[in-house]
């Protein structure tokens, strides 16, 4: 395997983060309405699994192309179905009262950058990120996971 091949697997085996969000469960759809910190949980532990599947699929691409594969396939494999499920999850989680402004537009630039990978895949490692303006929102709303995905 090629090192630079071996690095994009590693940038996609990096992006999990371990997070305690013990006990945010619950059925997210039968929930009206949400707090600010359990809104942060839920979407938290949303980017998290986005970045967890990431990772598998980008082993899993990595284990179908022993001899390399390409960097390009391996991201168009891995990023826009594991990024694209999370978009979803985000957009049917309640939004907290007072905060809607501003967690529609977090959410609409992270579909922008799922948009942008899916149609460039190579584009989650460019810089700069279509991704970073999703990233800078999610900061500012406690969205810690969420503000470090690819």
């Amino acid at each position: 395997m090629n090192r630079k091949y071996l690095a994009s697997l590693l940038l996609f085996l990096a992006l999990p983060i371990a997070v305690g969000v013990a006990g945010c469960g619950g059925d997210e759809s039968a929930e009206a309405s949400l707090t600010k910190a359990q809104y942060a949980r839920q979407a938290n532990l949303i980017c998290n699994h986005a970045s967890v599947e990431g990772a598998k699929r980008a082993g899993i691409y990595a284990s179908e192309h022993p001899k390399g594969g390409t960097e390009v396939g391996m991201y168009k494999y891995a990023g826009p179905p594991a990024f694209g499920k999370a978009l979803e999850k985000l957009e049917n989680l309640p939004l907290p009262s007072g905060y809607e402004a501003g967690l529609e537009a977090f959410i609409d630039e992270f579909e922008t950058g799922v948009e942008t990978i899916r149609t460039d895949p190579s584009s989650i490692v460019a810089q700069p990120n279509p991704f970073d303006p999703a990233r800078k929102l999610a900061k500012k709303y406690g969205l810690g996971d969420c503000a470090v995905i690819p």
